[in-house]
């Protein structure tokens, strides 16, 4: 998002709706939680943290156990069931964090 570039926001708002269709979340729940936590956590988090390694770690736990806490909250309110998580979730962080740490 800090690129502006508009194609690549389409491609992966369409990538995330697939997601979402596929697991049975919410429509746009995905959308939602990362343009909050894009336009006001990620900022001051990188305002503080300056440690390029570090934040690329919180962004990945943000991004895999921030989204299932605001599933579960958000079917709390809704009264729906919640999602489950399980063991495949730490290896995805894991292989996402050993990329992050790579590109950094």
């Amino acid at each position: 998002m800090s690129k502006h570039d508009l194609f690549g926001l389409i491609i992966v708002s369409i990538m995330l709706l697939i997601f979402e269709a596929e697991k049975g979340f919410w429509f746009g729940s995905t959308i939602l939680f990362f343009t909050f936590l894009s336009l006001y956590l990620l900022p001051k988090l990188e305002h503080v943290i300056q440690c390029r390694v570090c934040l690329g770690a919180i962004m990945t736990v943000l991004a895999y156990l921030g989204y299932w806490i605001f599933m579960n909250i958000v079917n709390g309110v809704f009264l729906l069931i919640p999602p489950q998580i399980d063991w495949h979730i730490l290896l995805y962080m894991a292989i996402e964090f050993i990329v992050l740490t790579t590109l950094v």
